[in-house]
């Protein structure tokens, strides 16, 4: 599952739960991705500033930075990563962000990693 350039797929996840962030990083670390994993949203921007990342999968509802605010500004970097949001907030399903799909929690993983796996080209 190569990304550009022969390198592994560089995944960031931006999650305000630290178990919940930690669960989603290791099911990707486990299918060979390269993984960031931040808290927050202004954590989130600062990260894809060091290493731009292939794919963002993000939870909805978080303090500060989140929801549609954080998808425009994901949107407005140079070469904008498809997003991908897991959430419980009803309004991710429905509020007209720019994403590539949306999941509930709690999560389908096999669903999850096959989207994952399309939207990075693995």
């Amino acid at each position: 599952m190569p990304g550009p350039a022969g390198r592994r797929p560089r995944i960031l996840v931006i999650e305000d739960e630290a178990e919940e962030r930690r669960a989603l990083a290791l099911v990707l670390a486990l299918d060979r991705y390269e993984v960031t994993a931040v808290g927050g949203g202004e954590d989130a921007l600062r990260a894809m500033t060091a290493s731009p990342p292939d794919l963002v999968i993000m939870d909805w509802r978080m303090p500060g930075l989140a929801g549609v605010p954080l998808c425009r500004a994901i949107r407005r970097r140079p070469h904008p990563p498809p997003i991908v949001v897991v959430s419980s907030a009803d309004e991710a399903f429905t509020a007209g962000a720019d994403i590539l799909t949306a999941f509930r929690k709690p999560l389908d993983v096999e669903a999850f990693k096959d989207v994952v796996r399309e939207a990075t080209g693995g």
